[in-house]
């Protein structure tokens, strides 16, 4: 078992601690009535034989009778040996229902821990992590590493009652116990490179355990392009490919329990008889006592086995575990801190002060040196080639991101010291390919302010120009959209999009690209939506297509993480400089 493992297995421990003692108490309760439920074995048999006996179990169940001032018979013996089992039973039904609460628990409590830690992860995590590795770790990973107390407890279980078979039998005989011991020990070097193998074995399912999901969810978030470009029966093979990995891991995991499974099996078979022997020729034990001591030793079979095949499964879950935890657990050196300055509205300017930005892992700046004012009420482009740092420039005006040197300031107040909720409450965005969530028009359009009424949600469409269209749509507002708006066109998709982002009055619009995928009839409606809004709010739009920004009050270009050129139209255009370059190359490519 590796450190790490160990220390998940420990926190977890103690997140459970008092459900786990109750377990603990009751196998212990079910632990004493088997042992007495046994105990009464060999005074019965020596009462049902009429011979009597001074055995230590004959004595002391002589004396409890006494005690308790039952009469010592065949009948009250046999009485009290129901009761011991049905105790027992009892005992060990409540012991398996309060493994599976603490398993079901802690099953949903790492799910919903880790789903909030990659609700707080940096939008930098995402970039080099694949989304369905995240969706094995956080559904299937915290499965398995729930089920870990389960098959804990069933490992406890079999434990405590191993130690009490051996305990009562060594009252029988200590040296037929010291033999069974001995034997059983030296079995076990055989099979514990099995648990190694299992812990290995478990490592790599859960590998491509989470290859598979990933490339499943790759697929089908991708399937219009799939098709569009007739690669389907590629993608069924190399998912094939994957699934006919995992099924030969399954095998093979499956193999390695089935040799411990049967392993000790034919080694206790063979030591009972061997013992029976043993007994009755050279230690000279009475035929009642030996035959006692097989009953007990046969209840160690299955005992051991549980033990075997459930240490076997937490070898193979711990990887689960690890991977769940360090999800759990993670501390990426991007994460951002939340502020503490409460802001209800944006009263001045934001301002970009010497602001310059390095992803994590790389060399290059994708932002350098940039410094900028947006006035209140403004409108402000950001232009310039691709790959010039506009996204970056958004995403740290949103603050998906902090400077890696400078500061952003509103009102005076460093970005990050702004509590990050207040600062996006003020905020609306639409991005150039903005995700629809698989469910109604009205469900997405609320989503940017799900308290509003119809008629504000309404009015929000209107503003986009949406309303209209989405009248006619089979269900009107309650249509579905299909999986990231599959059912609607660019235009129709950026529309509500917008009506999204306008629900919640912004202070600060931002568009990110939001018309460089749009035909002309849309992009002109959403250029008169823009339109209607200026003064309003302060909007920043990220622009490809040039004829979108000439009215605004400020254009920015960006080229090579820095500002180039910053200006109106007009003052951009007389200077023939890289905007004007821009401006001609663009006409040229549209002729």
């Amino acid at each position: 078992m590796h450190r790490g493992s160990i220390k998940e297995v420990l926190h977890l421990v103690r997140d459970y601690r008092t459900l786990l003692s109750g377990y603990f108490v009751i196998l212990v309760m079910a632990t004493v009535s088997e042992g007495f439920g046994l105990g009464m074995l060999l005074p019965i048999m020596e009462t049902a034989t009429g011979k009597g006996g001074d055995s230590f179990f004959t004595r002391k169940v002589q004396g409890l009778f006494e005690l308790a001032g039952l009469e010592f018979s065949l009948p009250s013996l046999a009485a009290v040996l129901g009761l011991a089992l049905v105790a027992k039973y009892g005992l060990v039904m409540c012991a398996m229902h309060l493994a599976r609460v603490v398993s079901a628990r802690a099953t949903r409590d790492l799910r919903e821990q880790a789903f909030r830690n990659i609700m707080d992860l940096p939008l930098s995590y995402f970039y080099r992590t694949k989304p369905g590795d995240l969706v094995a770790t956080q559904f299937n990973s915290a499965q398995n590493a729930g089920a870990i107390f389960e098959y804990g407890a069933n490992l406890l279980n079999g434990v405590f009652f191993c130690l009490l078979y051996l305990a009562i039998n060594s009252l029988i005989s200590f040296w037929l116990t010291l033999i069974v011991v001995a034997v059983a020990g030296a079995s076990y070097f055989f099979i514990l490179p099995r648990f190694r193998v299992g812990f290995r074995k478990g490592d790599e399912e859960k590998a491509v355990m989470d290859d598979v999901n990933s490339y499943l969810y790759d697929t089908l978030s991708g399937i219009k392009t799939v098709k569009a470009f007739d690669n389907s029966v590629s993608h069924i093979n190399k998912y094939q490919t994957r699934i006919d990995r995992y099924r030969d891991l399954s095998i093979e995991i499956v193999d390695n329990r089935i040799v411990v499974f049967f392993f000790n099996e034919p080694v206790l078979v063979l030591l009972a008889i061997g013992l029976l022997v043993a007994a009755v020729r050279f230690f000279g034990i009475p035929f009642s006592s030996v035959l006692v001591f097989l009953v007990v030793l046969i209840q160690i079979l299955p005992k051991v086995k549980l033990i075997n095949n459930n240490w076997l499964a937490v070898q193979e879950f711990l990887p689960h575990l690890a991977r769940i935890g360090a999800l759990i657990d993670r501390r990426d050196k991007q994460y951002l801190p939340e502020g503490s300055v409460r802001v209800e509205s944006m009263e001045g300017d934001i301002r970009f002060e010497s602001v310059s930005f390095r992803y994590p892992q790389r060399e290059e700046f994708a932002l350098s040196d940039v410094s900028v004012v947006i006035e209140k009420g403004s409108t402000v482009a950001v232009v310039g080639p691709s790959g010039g740092g506009k996204t970056t420039f958004v995403d740290l005006l949103l603050r998906l991101h902090d400077p890696t040197e400078g500061t952003i300031r509103v009102d005076g107040v460093a970005l990050p010291d702004i509590r990050s909720g207040d600062w996006r409450r003020l905020i609306g965005v639409v991005e150039q390919d903005p995700y629809l969530f698989n469910d109604t028009v009205s469900t997405n359009i609320r989503y940017g302010k799900p308290d509003v009424t119809g008629e504000e949600m309404e009015q929000a469409a209107k503003l986009a120009y949406a309303h209209d269209f989405i009248e006619k749509l089979p269900e009107g507002y309650e249509s579905f959209v299909g999986n990231r708006g599959l059912k609607l066109s660019g235009g129709q998709k950026q529309r509500i999009a917008l009506a999204r982002a306008l629900i919640r009055e912004p202070e600060l619009l931002v568009l990110d690209e939001a018309t460089s995928a749009l035909d002309s009839e849309f992009e002109r409606l959403i250029q008169t939506a823009i339109h209607q809004l200026r003064g309003r709010m302060t909007i920043v739009v990220v622009a490809h297509r040039l004829s979108t920004v000439r009215d605004a009050d400020k254009i920015l270009v960006i080229e090579g993480g820095r500002i180039v050129e910053s200006g109106k139209h007009e003052t951009l255009m007389d200077k023939k400089g890289r905007y004007r370059d821009l401006v001609n190359l663009q006409a040229g490519s549209d002729q």
